[in-house]
């Protein structure tokens, strides 16, 4: 309880930090996305961001596609007060936070992530020249995390019918994760993963495992996994040293098993 109350003043601390403490108390109404949107017009007077909702309950309704990052962009937009941007700096420059939006199912040990956590794109070349502590990875460990809960949508591990409806998930917490402390075990990780990554370029079948935790499954934090739905071809790569091959694009990511054992045992239904 009192590990829950000190990060609750860590959170209020970063919305201060922006004069916006009264998006976090919106944010622990546990309203549904439509309900937190119409509340925070209200209170801001922001039209533009009025017709962004708006034209996203239209698409929304129409059920286009492009609704994919509907939910963390106007997440970020109340969070931060802009619009998002291209810019890739951390979301909020000044405190070096990135906002993460991850859903989450309640089961019977409690939630747990419907997604892994991606942190960072997967750059063969870097991975290749840098160490863990020289990687992008270190300007990537701080995250303000927004929490769905999306239990509505499933049926045991499977959606139901008609899948997630955007706006109807309910913003279940905020809270504050910072993966330094987490550094020693990621390191093993990085160091493991360029391992594979070297093999694979020496020509070693198989080199990169498909599994989430190939090094130690009760540790493991760090993963790669293809880069989204869009990069179902490899692409062609050369390695420092020249030689040529082919690699699926891929990301830096939490596996929902590790992110559940390290975050998650703090929220409550």
């Amino acid at each position: 309880m009192l590990i829950k109350v000190m990060l609750n003043l860590v959170v209020r601390n970063i919305f201060k930090q922006r004069g916006r403490e009264w998006v976090y108390d919106l944010f622990q109404k546990r309203l549904t996305l439509k309900e937190t949107c119409l509340e925070y017009i209200k209170l801001s007077q922001d039209k533009e961001f009025e017709k962004e909702v708006q034209s996203y309950i239209i698409e929304n309704n129409q059920k286009r596609k492009s609704n994919t990052g509907l939910s963390g962009d106007l997440v970020e937009w109340m969070i931060t007060g802009v619009k998002k941007s291209s810019d890739k700096l951390p979301d909020l420059g000044e405190l070096g936070i990135d906002v993460k939006c991850l859903p989450l199912r309640l089961k019977k040990e409690g939630y747990f992530p419907t997604e892994k956590l991606s942190i960072t794109s997967f750059s063969n070349i870097l991975v290749e020249k840098q160490s863990f502590y020289e990687s992008n990875l270190i300007n990537k460990s701080k995250y303000l995390m927004v929490y769905f809960d999306d239990s509505k949508f499933y049926k045991g591990s499977q959606k139901v019918k008609g899948g997630i409806d955007h706006f109807e998930r309910v913003i279940l917490d905020v809270d504050f994760v910072d993966l330094s402390s987490y550094f020693n075990i990621m390191e093993k990780d990085y160091d493991y993963i360029k391992n594979q990554l070297l093999e694979h370029i020496n020509g070693k079948k198989n080199a990169i495992s498909s599994k989430q935790y190939g090094r130690d499954k009760e540790e493991q934090i760090l993963h790669i996994k293809q880069a989204g739905m869009g990069a179902k071809q490899t692409r062609k790569y050369v390695s420092v040293s020249g030689i040529e091959y082919e690699f699926f694009p891929r990301k830096w990511n939490i596996g929902q098993a590790a992110f559940s054992r390290l975050f998650l045992n703090k929220i409550k239904p």
